[in-house]
């Protein structure tokens, strides 16, 4: 592989089990710093997490994506986001259909978010007051 190019995978995501999704809400919770964990399908040090801001009507949301670059498996999913929590987001002057266009491939959403990583725009900072 060159430089700048991308590999090709001829694994196509997958969503995780509803095994994995238990492990993966029971030990998540972010503390100051995102960081790469343990995967629950492939058990290698290597799964990343994204949190994207949206609101829904008048209430803020947070998207949470989880994804694993090694066994290409994901989870996402919205929530109504905490008060008091801040997060910093380096999609959140994307537009809101921007973002749904990336989204709706999984390979340019992972592929994205892995670029951003790899540019050290991702992890993120967390932070509660």
């Amino acid at each position: 592989m060159t430089s700048g190019t991308v590999p090709v995978h001829t694994t196509r995501w997958r969503g995780f089990s509803l095994p994995e999704l238990d492990e993966l809400l029971r030990r998540n919770r972010p503390s100051s710093t995102i960081e790469e964990l343990l995967c629950p399908h492939c058990g290698h040090h290597s799964l990343r997490t994204y949190l994207h801001g949206a609101d829904r009507g008048d209430i803020p949301m947070t998207l949470t994506h989880f994804w694993c670059p090694d066994c290409r498996h994901y989870a996402g999913w919205p929530a109504p986001r905490q008060q008091g929590f801040w997060f910093s987001d380096p999609l959140a002057e994307t537009s809101w259909s921007r973002f749904l266009s990336l989204s709706r491939s999984e390979d340019v959403f992972f592929e994205t978010l892995d670029e951003l990583w790899a540019n050290t725009e991702l992890p993120q900072q967390v932070q509660y007051h």
